[in-house]
């Protein structure tokens, strides 16, 4: 990032110099509203940041990394649930929930809370591979059909989605992926 004497800065001059991407002030963020994306349709000019500009379905990057190089539809479980967690929007760490009382909360459509007979609040079993947690179901309907939400942060005393994931590398770049696995819901009694 080209910061003189980091880390040993001000936050602000840190802060400052993450954004000067965004071609914004940190003014700006702190007092209003800002977007960093373009308009309201991504790429709606049509010009992606691949080598031809286009959509490349072929992708000489993975076929380097000795993948395939055109994507395969891979249905492993049919009807499973797909766990997926991601960060809370207001943290970065995974120490997020440490004081909150209680169990973790997961995220589920309507659709599903019906074919499982689950309700608002209902307490549940999510079975992996791996391991089972119980969390409180909330019910969104900005959730997918099949899909469960959790936020990362909670412990192990709330009930930790890592339990439930496998310890795997993505197939490119070789980063951490333990955000997603396919899970069993169980309606406690």
């Amino acid at each position: 990032m080209n910061i003189k004497n980091y880390p040993r800065v001000s936050k602000k001059e840190y802060l400052q110099k993450v954004i000067e991407p965004l071609n914004t002030k940190l003014e700006d963020i702190k007092n209003k509203n800002i977007t960093i994306q373009e308009g309201e349709v991504a790429w709606d000019n049509l010009i992606f940041k691949t080598k031809s500009k286009k959509i490349e379905i072929y992708s000489t990057n993975a076929k380097e990394d000795g993948l395939t190089p055109i994507p395969i539809y891979e249905n492993k479980r049919n009807e499973k649930i797909r766990l997926i967690s991601t960060h809370p929007r207001n943290s970065i760490f995974t120490q997020h929930f440490l004081d909150v009382d209680g169990i973790s909360k997961a995220y589920i459509n309507k659709k599903l809370a019906n074919k499982y007979l689950i309700n608002q609040g209902d307490k549940v079993v999510l079975k992996s591979e791996n391991g089972e947690i119980i969390v409180e179901i909330i019910i969104n309907e900005d959730i997918l059909d099949n899909i469960v939400h959790m936020y990362t942060g909670w412990w192990h005393k709330h009930g930790n989605p890592n339990f439930l994931t496998n310890d795997i590398s993505s197939e490119m770049g070789g980063q951490v992926a333990y955000n997603e696995t396919f899970i069993d819901i169980v309606k406690k009694c």
